[in-house]
């Protein structure tokens, strides 16, 4: 085949294009250092940097989280160490040890008010906040004071009494639904309706069941003593709440409802949650809440709810440290929190119709019961420090692979800046070398004799 002047002259213009093209490319990377500025340029290694790109990202989240929760376990432990000192006054030191049969009434009232005067100061404590947020609240944090007094001088933990369980804020209930998060993770979660001070124990022994799937529904039948309640698929805790409070009134709530920042959680098809509403509270799923936060643990659920070992759960019930509920001592009631424990040896100390034999025999279980708590107390704070530490090591595990996800992302996304521009001066030499073989080879036309 015969190779015209034209062809050669073509040919030679198409390579010469694709030499300036990637001159200019290899010009690019020699200041940006950058393996590939689209995806197409390379797309296995675009591939392996966008995976390099996920996982930072979600190691960031993993250290937010981190850094979050390790504020607000400081704090609760430096608040903590302060409630430790008041017990460890109050009993091991010249309080509790200093009372004997023989003692005068103004003697014993002095010890009655240190007593009551510990009392408020651990109420004080126990409602510290962190930001927004009340520490030793549970599951929930927003909103009220966990803890409160109320007329009786009992002690209450988010409107329940602590040593009998019974709800002051009306009768409530438990419910277990289904939870889709962003990612399209379904787990079990909790939520519980309180129906408020003004519905009061009126809806005791009352059957609740909540299902989805049709309309926004509620029916309340008081005869046969049911609430069977029906939400839209995709509804969510605030769209329950509005039902309930539009047939029972504007006092029914939903625990965490109003937490700021977190939408709420949406209720999805799958089941339907059934309870007994009651005005008496399971204090051990109270101490029992969890609030559990992806640290970079491997998040994973079983039969719809969260592996402890793959989250951290950063819930802290009050009433864990300070004890709840009675023990039977003697056929006596004995409460099992500090603060009721200090209320009914304040009122011991001052009945002046307890003689000395009396006053130590009645206040010596009461005593017992008090260094017990005080040793749960103990316990619960030393486990909040090895929570603690645990926080530590993983934001180590964290922040190392961060480290190495840096690095591999800098050997796949960039080269060395020796490689790069060595390659650009490189290029630049045959670009100028086939301009120069290009005035040589190519035969002048006539244009070029006219000039």
């Amino acid at each position: 085949m015969r190779i015209t002047t034209g062809m050669s002259a073509r040919q030679y213009m198409n390579n010469l294009n694709s030499s300036a093209s990637l001159l200019n490319k290899l010009e690019t990377t020699s200041y940006d250092f950058r393996t590939f500025e689209k995806p197409s340029d390379d797309p296995f290694l675009a591939g392996q940097a966008f995976q390099v790109h996920r996982q930072l990202a979600l190691n960031e989240d993993y250290s937010s989280n981190i850094s979050n929760i390790k504020g607000a376990v400081s704090s609760a432990e430096s608040t903590l160490l302060t409630v430790s000192g008041i017990l460890r006054t109050a009993n091991d030191q010249s309080v509790l040890k200093g009372i004997d049969g023989g003692m005068e009434q103004t003697d014993r009232n002095s010890i009655a008010r240190q007593l009551e005067a510990m009392q408020d100061s651990i109420v004080s404590a126990m409602n510290a906040q962190y930001g927004n947020r009340y520490l030793f609240s549970g599951a929930g944090g927003y909103g009220d004071t966990p803890f409160s007094v109320d007329g009786q001088g009992n002690l209450l933990y988010r409107g329940i009494n602590v040593d009998t369980g019974e709800n002051t804020n009306g009768a409530s209930v438990k419910l277990d639904y289904e939870y889709t998060d962003v990612n399209s993770v379904t787990t079990t979660k909790s939520l519980q309706v309180n129906f408020g001070k003004a519905n009061g124990n009126s809806l005791n022994d009352y059957a609740i069941s909540l299902s989805t799937g049709g309309s926004n529904s509620i029916n309340v039948d008081n005869s046969a003593k049911t609430i069977t309640v029906t939400l839209a698929n995709g509804a969510t805790k605030g769209d329950l709440q509005s039902l309930l409070q539009l047939k029972l009134g504007s006092g029914v709530t939903i625990s965490g409802i109003d937490e700021p920042g977190v939408k709420d959680d949406l209720v999805t098809e799958t089941g339907t949650a059934t309870g007994t509403i009651s005005d008496f509270v399971n204090m051990d799923d109270l101490a029992g809440e969890t609030s559990y936060v992806d640290v970079g643990l491997g998040l994973k659920t079983e039969n719809g709810k969260v592996v402890d070992q793959s989250a951290y759960n950063a819930a802290m019930p009050g009433i864990n440290f300070i004890g709840y509920g009675t023990a039977k001592v003697d056929g006596v009631d004995v409460p099992q929190n500090v603060y009721s424990l200090l209320t009914t040896m304040a009122g011991m100390l001052r009945n002046k119709n307890l003689n000395g034999t009396q006053l130590m025999d009645s206040i010596k279980p009461y005593m017992d019961s008090f260094s017990n708590t005080q040793d749960q107390f103990s316990a619960q704070l030393a486990k909040l420090g090895t929570k603690e530490t645990f926080l530590d090591s993983t934001n180590s595990f964290v922040t190392n692979v961060n480290l190495n996800l840096n690095q591999k992302d800098e050997n796949v996304e960039y080269m060395d800046p020796a490689d790069a521009i060595l390659n650009y001066s490189m290029q630049k030499f045959c670009y100028k070398a086939a301009l120069q073989i290009g005035s040589n080879i190519l035969q002048p036309t006539l244009l070029d004799f006219m000039k």
